[in-house]
């Protein structure tokens, strides 16, 4: 491979083979690189070892030894064109899976990315959900919290408004049975005066019973009669029996009526408390069913943007995947595409080489031709080097690219 360095810089010798007769020697060209190589590396043949056989030792034009050396250098070169076409297919072959690996590694980095992608998106949406649920579970707890508040406050006045008409009623109930009691006196006392009159002070005390009974009571639109009546026959004097039955009649009407408001009170007081105890134990069920929501969509949100940071990881470092693995695909693709070229240019040098033998070789039976049964000149007396129009381009362009380079 030291011999293919040597294929750079490419140029043309021009050769012109002089000879002591005025006959010229036919011209033919050499390529300058191959010149330069003045000792031979790796045990190879180089153009040098021409150049100092013909010059060192001079040699008759049927000499066979040239040609040996020219034949063994070609199967060098062909020997070197294998190697290398081997070494060439290798670097293809490594290239070809290189590119597909790495394709394959964007791939996989690429499907991981949009699966954490779509997976951190719904992640998301089951956060905000999860938000959404809280939100209207604390909202929901403070309305039930307030309707439960409002409904003990109620039902606390519903107790003192129970306790006080009970007290009320119970306090009726207790004066109607004196005024009875004192009617009955008062009945006892009339059958006991001859004059079938009764004091004024028992009919005062009657009168004032009933008027404390109509006071606590809703009842004054029945007991004003009897008060009437009660104070007509205490001012008139007079005892007439079937009024007094009037008016116990009418007492104990008013009695049943308080007793009945007493019973309608106390199933009201049963129906009451058996409503609040149905909506508060409604409430409560409703405000631990909401703190139980509450407390799992909080749970559930903490799951899910933990889910959203997990798969944001995961993003990132598969987008990491897919970013260094497309600079490792740029990267390999720059490396193929220089092995080509420099298969390319070894290829093409090689292909210079043996076209330079077959010419230094026609070059050569030429001389014989001119030179025939003498020894050839010296090699500096015949060979004059210059640079060809394709050496001039080919280092005009190099000069061009390198100006750029540095720009």
């Amino acid at each position: 491979m030291a011999r293919l360095s040597a294929f750079i810089v490419l140029g043309l010798f021009a050769i012109t083979a002089l000879s002591y007769s005025v006959k010229e020697a036919p011209t033919f060209h050499m390529d300058s690189a191959l010149l330069e190589q003045m000792k031979p590396q790796n045990n190879k043949k180089s153009f040098s070892d021409i150049m100092v056989m013909i010059q060192s030792g001079g040699f008759q034009g049927s000499d066979s030894r040239i040609y040996e050396f020219l034949n063994e250098f070609r199967s060098q070169i062909a020997a070197e064109a294998q190697e290398h076409q081997e070494l060439h297919a290798t670097q293809v072959q490594q290239c070809a899976d290189e590119k597909e690996f790495r394709k394959s590694e964007m791939n996989t980095a690429k499907n991981s990315r949009s699966a954490a992608d779509g997976k951190r998106a719904e992640c998301a949406s089951e956060s905000a959900t999860a938000a959404t649920l809280q939100q209207i579970a604390e909202t929901y707890l403070t309305i039930y919290g307030n309707q439960l508040e409002n409904l003990e406050a109620f039902r606390k006045q519903q107790i003192k408004t129970y306790e006080t008409r009970s007290k009320k009623l119970s306090d009726a109930a207790t004066a109607i049975a004196d005024a009875l009691d004192i009617l009955s006196e008062f009945e006892v006392e009339a059958g006991l005066n001859a004059e079938g009159q009764a004091t004024v002070t028992t009919l005062l005390q009657a009168c004032n019973v009933m008027l404390l009974a109509t006071a606590s009571t809703s009842h004054i639109e029945k007991t004003l009669p009897i008060y009437s009546a009660m104070i007509q026959m205490g001012t008139q004097g007079d005892f007439n029996p079937e009024d007094v039955a009037t008016v116990r009649e009418k007492i104990e009407e008013i009695q049943a009526n308080v007793d009945a408001a007493i019973t309608e009170l106390d199933e009201d007081e049963v129906n009451n408390k058996a409503a609040y105890d149905a909506k508060k134990a409604e409430l409560q069920g409703l405000i631990a069913k909401l703190t139980n929501q509450k407390t799992r969509a909080a749970s559930y949100k903490v799951e899910m943007d933990a889910c959203v940071e997990s798969e944001t990881e995961i993003y990132n470092m598969a987008d990491a995947k897919w970013t260094n693995n497309k600079e490792l695909l740029a990267h390999a693709i720059q490396i193929c595409e220089a092995n080509e070229a420099e298969f390319a240019a070894s290829k093409k040098s090689r292909a210079r080489e043996l076209k330079l033998l077959n010419q230094l070789e026609y070059a050569i039976k030429e001389l014989e031709k001119s030179y025939a049964g003498s020894v050839l000149p010296k090699v500096d007396k015949i060979i004059e080097v210059k640079k060809t129009q394709e050496q001039q381009d080919d280092e005009r362009a190099q000069a061009e690219a390198e100006a750029e380079a540095d720009i």
